[in-house]
Formats: C-alpha cells, structure tokens, sequence
C-alpha cells in the first residue's frame, strides 16, 4: 500500500480528489488541509501499522499547531486527551476563516515554535524513518514552499530532502490561489516528475 500523508496540498485544495496527485500515482490519499506536522506523523504511523510499503511525507511548515476541543475545565478535570467522535480540531485553515478577535487567531497570532520544539519534532520525524524502515516501508520526506524565499527548513533534515522544494521545482505558473495550492496541471506534473 502506497500512501500520501501532507496538508491541503497534497490533499489537492480547490481540486477534485481524482486530480491531485497522490490519486494519480495511485496512492492513498491521507492528507488534511491546515494540519501540522505532529498531525501528520499520526497518520504515518497508523499507516506503517495497517501496512504502508511506501508514504510519500509532505512536511507542513514548521509554526503549525492542531488543537483539539472537547468539554470544558479540561486542567481541572486532568483530560489530557480527546476521545473521537465528540472532539473539534482547529488548524491553520481555521485560522485564515475565523473573526479578527476569535480565540483560534489569537493562539495562531501570538505563538511561535519554541527551540526545544523544533528539535524534538526533527528528530521524531528522522526517528519515524529509522522505525517505519524497520516495518519495510520506505518514506520520501518533502518540503512545498519555496526554500529561494527564505523557508526555513531544520537543518537535521535537510539531508533528507530533495534537492528543490514542490514549489521551487514547479515554479509560479500552476498557483490556483495566494496560499501556494496549485491546480490540476501542476498536480499532473509533480505526479508525473517530481519524485524521479
């Protein structure tokens, strides 16, 4: 089983599911718009357990945050954790649609990614690879935005990237809106290109 784990742009955002990539190599496509990177190795690892041979690992960018939301008084009540099905998650995709003075752009506004953070989740990632090797699957890690503008990108996994991001890759001429989604021909080239 091949799979693509990534945010709204491997799931193909403005696209029918048939167009974006991920179904054009004929891969199951586990992506969700506005997640993050924790997000995104929780899927990868459900996948290695129900037997990925190969996860195709798009890598959201690194101030990403999903929160969830269940109940109230949750420090008090010590729930530390959401039990599915009764539990919202917030993303960056409900920050760029919420009011000027919601709660979830507040959070999106004011925090940044301490070091220690960062740092744990490189190295979780490099980790993820060793382990999901162990289980006979491959992961091909790879960045969207464009690295010539700046992109920070961790330093311990820059060796496992390609040598150019999607988008660097791909160049401006496929962009289907101002958040970097690319419409179905670009989708159709990095299909048929970009993990050569």
């Amino acid at each position: 089983m091949h799979v693509a784990i990534g945010c709204s742009y491997t799931a193909g955002m403005g696209l029918h599911t048939t167009q974006a990539y991920p179904h054009l190599m004929d891969y199951e496509n586990l992506s969700r718009p506005g997640c993050d990177i924790e997000y995104c190795l929780w899927r990868a690892h459900q996948a290695v357990e129900y037997g990925a041979t190969r996860i195709l690992f798009q890598l959201t960018s690194w101030d990403r945050i999903t929160l969830s939301r269940e109940g109230r008084d949750n420090f008090v009540k010590n729930t530390s954790w959401s039990r599915p099905p009764r539990f919202e998650h917030y993303t960056v995709a409900d920050y760029v649609a919420s009011e000027p003075d919601s709660h979830i752009r507040w959070i999106y506004d004011e925090h940044v990614m301490s070091n220690w953070r960062t740092e744990n989740l490189a190295q979780r990632l490099i980790e993820f690879r060793t382990w999901a090797g162990w289980q006979d699957c491959e992961v091909v890690y790879y960045d969207w935005l464009q690295r010539h503008k700046g992109t920070i990108m961790h330093p311990k996994l820059k060796e496992l990237l390609p040598a150019k991001s999607v988008l660097d890759w791909l160049g401006q001429d496929h962009y289907l809106d101002k958040y970097y989604h690319v419409n179905a021909q670009g989708h159709k080239l990095i299909a048929e290109g970009y993990f050569d």
